[in-house]
């Protein structure tokens, strides 16, 4: 740049620019070109832009879908490149995934899978490629793990569950149904622990012989038929069902509404998802109550994490989310915008999980 330039861009006299320009060689921030040119030593230093690879559980249910969305959107708010990857509910898909993440070469990976016994083999897929993990819901080795703390949740449902239970019930049950997802492992297990605790503190020993135990996998489909079956052999007429999350009570609490048996069943679910709200609006429903876990608000904790890591910020090696009881009385409080969502869209998206 000139000195008729600089005169030309500023509005200063010539002399005054001239002094200038001298002050600032002198100080080492330009250099002379000849005899009228200069040039800047001051490197701009652009905010440096990170990447994050994300592997979605499956877009196939409302609680993960939830997750997504509010990740992308917070991803998107901030500037953030993030490289999407569906899981779809698959142990190999996962590994697969991992190996693709890797290649994508990002700064930050986040993983939502339910399959414990992969998730030492996808860490190590991270580990070795010197990529920083952060788990969802399910915790990983070697990752930093985001979600609830799943005695706690539990013991909120247990809670409501056995002040009902004393109302309704004479604090007498026929059967505790646990709805458990075995292949996710201990950490969604204590969840189910924290209920039956609960329950049992408040209302007395449970006989084991009717606490009952189905494989629902965590999700719709595989609960209802769990139920069918148990529903097949037994006339129980006081039913408690607990599940791992959302999609099991509302699969367990279909079984009992298709055998025409529903007023035999009551339930409080995890996670108060789009599917267990619709469910909590319903006259006469079974569902006295639904522990959130914010799953919405997921992807700004996730950005958080991921950006403390990018920087080598020191983390938490557990994050915990969040949780509160909802009720029909207070459901639309939280979440006023679900009208824009119809029923359809939900028994669609149940109707994909069978």
């Amino acid at each position: 740049m000139r000195l008729r330039d600089v005169v030309q861009r500023t509005g200063l006299n010539r002399t005054t620019a001239f002094r200038i320009l001298c002050t600032l060689e002198l100080e080492q921030m330009i250099d002379r070109l000849g005899d009228d040119g200069y040039r800047t030593k001051i490197k701009i230093s652009r905010a440096q832009k990170f990447r994050i690879a994300y592997a979605s559980q499956t877009e196939g249910d409302f609680f993960s879908r939830d997750v997504s969305e509010g990740l992308r959107s917070t991803a998107n708010e901030n500037g953030i490149d993030l490289i999407e990857f569906d899981n779809m509910y698959s142990p190999e898909r996962a590994i697969k995934n991992a190996s693709k993440m890797v290649q994508a070469k990002p700064d930050v990976a986040i993983v939502y899978q339910p399959y414990e016994r992969v998730a030492p083999v996808v860490s190590s897929i991270f580990r070795q490629a010197n990529i920083p993990l952060i788990a969802v819901s399910i915790p990983h080795p070697d990752s930093v793990y985001l979600g609830v703390n799943g005695y706690s949740v539990g013991r909120v449902a247990g809670t409501a569950l056995a002040k009902w239970i004393r109302s309704n019930w004479n604090s007498e049950i026929d059967a505790i149904l646990l709805l458990e997802a075995t292949m996710a492992g201990a950490v969604p297990h204590s969840r189910l622990t924290g209920v039956l605790t609960a329950i049992q503190e408040s209302i007395g020993g449970i006989p084991d012989h009717k606490v009952k135990h189905w494989d629902g996998r965590g999700t719709f489909g595989s609960s209802l038929r769990e139920v069918q079956k148990y529903l097949h052999g037994s006339r129980a007429q006081r039913v408690v069902i607990a599940g791992v999350n959302d999609a099991s009570a509302i699969g367990g609490l279909r079984a009992f509404a298709e055998a025409g048996r529903l007023s035999h069943c009551i339930t409080v679910s995890l996670g108060c998802s789009y599917a267990a709200r619709m469910e909590l609006r319903r006259a006469n429903t079974r569902l006295l109550g639904s522990v959130a876990f914010f799953p919405e608000k997921y992807g700004a904790r996730l950005i958080r994490l991921a950006t403390d890591l990018f920087h080598g910020n020191s983390v938490s090696p557990a994050t915990f989310t969040p949780h509160r009881l909802i009720t029909s009385e207070t459901v639309d409080r939280y979440y006023p915008n679900d009208v824009l969502m119809s029923d359809s869209d939900m028994e669609l998206l149940l109707l994909r999980a069978l």
